[in-house]
């Protein structure tokens, strides 16, 4: 009979609350945090996430001024967190918009500026170079870490929109003049490569990509945003954590109190009075860091 008998190896365990999906075990104590910000693509790798048990490679990754990384800290700090139950950190980056510019000839004279928003760039001049180019997109507000390949002599610049959240509006030309050597005017062409992702279509895109429970964000969310997100957790085996500073947010029919009135059971409204969103989503972070930090294996 021993021919018959399977191996031990052979056996796979499962889980009766969830089907695994995704890199990780399925573990109420994983927490997500989803990141607008910049990082060092060398160190954090090309798989969309990484995971993490100490804040100390977030702040290699993402900086330690940053506010991945300041929620980070803020997550570990809890005693006990998520590590008292098995979990883990992994850090989600929001895909960023992609927009390119693209000039119809080789300039030899001239210049064009650059509109966001209300915002208006300096002359970006013919023989710039792509430092220079990146410099000038970095005044407009909202693009301060933007990243810029190319140059008007290449005929092709492209914007990745790192540090932005979400989709964007066309970047816009005025004051163009660019010549070609023959002085050949040159017309420019503006084109979205890359819609910037929001954190619900993060969530979407991520949700059997790696194993998380708990989610939130670095900023913090407008309504809209918040009530989409909660709608999507609504229907999966998660719980998402949202912060405001504002004390309005929990009255009745406030931004945070439409958690309650939307039958949003799956969704958790935070309120933290301060002057700057850095220390509301801070304290979010130590909210989830111990509220997830339930270890359900114990004989209790």
């Amino acid at each position: 009979m021993a021919g018959n008998q399977l191996a031990l190896t052979n056996v796979i365990n499962i889980s009766v609350s969830e089907a695994q999906a995704g890199v990780g075990a399925y573990n109420t104590s994983n927490l997500a945090i989803f990141s607008h910000e910049t990082y060092d693509e060398d160190t954090f790798g090309d798989d969309g996430y990484k995971i993490y048990l100490s804040p100390i490679e977030v702040g290699e990754d993402f900086g330690t001024d940053s506010q991945t990384y300041a929620q980070a800290v803020a997550v570990f700090s809890q005693k006990p967190n998520i590590l008292a139950g098995g979990g883990y950190l992994v850090v989600i980056p929001m895909i960023p918009e992609v927009q390119t510019i693209t000039l119809s000839g080789i300039p030899a004279s001239g210049a064009m500026k650059l509109n966001f928003g209300s915002d208006i760039t300096g002359f970006i001049n013919w023989d710039d170079t792509e430092a220079e180019v990146q410099a000038a997109v970095r005044t407009l507000e909202g693009l301060e870490s933007a990243e810029v390949t190319g140059t008007p002599v290449s005929q092709l610049i492209t914007i990745t929109f790192r540090g932005y959240y979400g989709p964007a509006a066309l970047i816009t030309v005025s004051d163009e003049n660019y010549l070609t050597a023959g002085s050949g005017a040159i017309t420019t062409t503006v084109a979205q490569v890359t819609d910037g992702e929001d954190m619900n279509a993060a969530v979407v895109r991520t949700a059997d990509l790696v194993q998380y429970f708990g989610l939130m964000a670095t900023l913090i969310l407008g309504q809209a945003d918040m009530l989409e997100v909660a709608a999507t957790v609504q229907a999966l085996n998660k719980i998402a954590f949202f912060v405001s500073d504002d004390a309005a947010s929990v009255e009745p029919g406030g931004y945070l109190d439409l958690l309650r009135t939307g039958g949003f059971t799956q969704s958790r409204g935070l309120y933290y009075g301060s002057d700057g969103d850095s220390d509301a989503l801070n304290m979010m972070s130590a909210y989830a860091g111990r509220g997830l930090s339930v270890n359900f294996s114990g004989s209790n």
